[in-house]
């Protein structure tokens, strides 16, 4: 039992981030609309920004640190719903878990590519290993660990009731919901411009990198024998690449020059007379092209090889995956807003609660103040 004369136990609260001095009783009152706090809670998150510049103009002046009665933690001015708490620290938990998953998968790909890239070949000057998929492994990694940490720090400004952490969390969120939602618009309004891109990276990975890169290689090999084509426009693609150009210079030097790789080969069905395919089948890529534009028999080459071009047949399968992407994308866009509107619900439920104690608290010392005084 503490006597009334006795000075009561306080605590210090946090000066910076949870000192309520700036704001007025009407900022974090429950009556008022959504819209009023709205803007509370955008003066809260710029707060920090704001004492920064004025510190620079005002003299530094040590304000009085806000104290909190011990006999003034009271159940009834805790206004912070636990399921909503526990509900925000789930859902980042879990995103946690999937931005570790990201940067793990971004790790692997990263150096599994940077492996391959340094393999020895006998050509010095294309064994550097086409970057897109390296550079691709390295976004996703560094995404996947700052989300990850993001949510890191989410989870303990929830767990922890930090209001400085949250701030950050929000933020942090915004800005990862600003990127998915720039991607989304990117990938749907500019599809077409997609398309002629992935065309032209094919094209290049077949010039440069097949039989150098072993991710190029097995894209291509895959990709021709599932769609039965050859080549990314036409099996005359081939002639682009340095092993296969047919060139006087490169028929003295390659075996494969004026050929296409086995892969573009017709494969043999049952109800034909496989026998004479299987034994063809071997040499079926040589002398589909010719040197010095001499014709060729297209029809005799037709049933050898296919003659007709990848992306022409993967173009609705890459349509497919822009809008459903795209979709993904702005799914994810609302996930993210649902889960920054929560954590901002949550930074307004903390601001309550230790408003209303801060007050209450004032109103215990004036009265302590007026007793001692009579």
């Amino acid at each position: 039992m503490v006597s009334s004369q006795a000075p009561p136990s306080v605590t210090s609260l946090a000066q910076e981030a949870n000192s309520f001095q700036s704001l007025s009783v009407s900022d974090l009152n429950t009556q008022n609309s959504l819209v009023d706090k709205f803007r509370s809670g955008i003066k809260w998150i710029i707060s920090p920004l704001r004492r920064c510049c004025s510190s620079s103009t005002s003299t530094n002046r040590p304000s009085p640190k806000p104290v909190v009665d011990s006999r003034c933690l009271k159940p009834e001015f805790n206004r912070v719903n636990g399921l909503l708490k526990y509900f925000c620290f789930g859902v980042m938990f879990t995103n946690g878990i999937l931005g570790f998953i990201l940067f793990l998968i971004g790790l692997w790909s990263s150096f599994e590519h940077r492996k391959i890239s340094h393999m020895p070949t006998t050509n010095q000057r294309q064994s550097k290993s086409y970057s897109s998929f390296n550079f691709a492994g390295i976004i996703v990694c560094i995404f996947g660990l700052l989300f990850f940490l993001l949510c890191i720090v989410s989870c303990l400004g929830i767990n922890r009731e930090n209001l400085n952490l949250l701030r950050i969390s929000i933020v942090g969120q915004f800005l990862t919901l600003i990127i998915f939602l720039s991607s989304a618009t990117i990938i749907l309004v500019w599809g077409g411009r997609i398309h002629h891109k992935i065309g032209e990276t094919m094209m290049t990975g077949l010039k440069m990198h097949y039989h150098i890169d072993e991710g190029w290689t097995a894209f291509f090999d895959k990709l021709q024998k599932s769609y039965f084509c050859c080549g990314v426009y036409s099996f005359d693609d081939w002639n682009n690449n340095p092993n296969y150009a047919c060139t006087q210079s490169n028929l003295q030097q390659n075996i494969d020059a004026c050929s296409v790789p086995f892969t573009c080969c017709k494969t043999p069905q049952k109800n034909d007379q496989h026998t004479n395919l299987q034994l063809s089948t071997f040499d079926c890529g040589q002398n589909v092209s010719s040197i010095n534009d001499t014709p060729v028999n297209i029809n005799e080459i037709q049933e050898r090889i296919n003659i007709n071009g990848c992306f022409d047949e993967i173009l609705p399968v890459i349509q497919q995956l822009i809008i459903t992407t795209g979709v993904f994308l702005l799914l994810i866009c609302i996930i993210i807003f649902v889960t920054i509107f929560l954590t901002y619900l949550l930074a307004f439920n903390i601001r309550l609660t230790k408003s209303d104690v801060q007050r209450y608290c004032q109103k215990q010392r004036r009265s302590h103040t007026d007793d001692d005084t009579f």
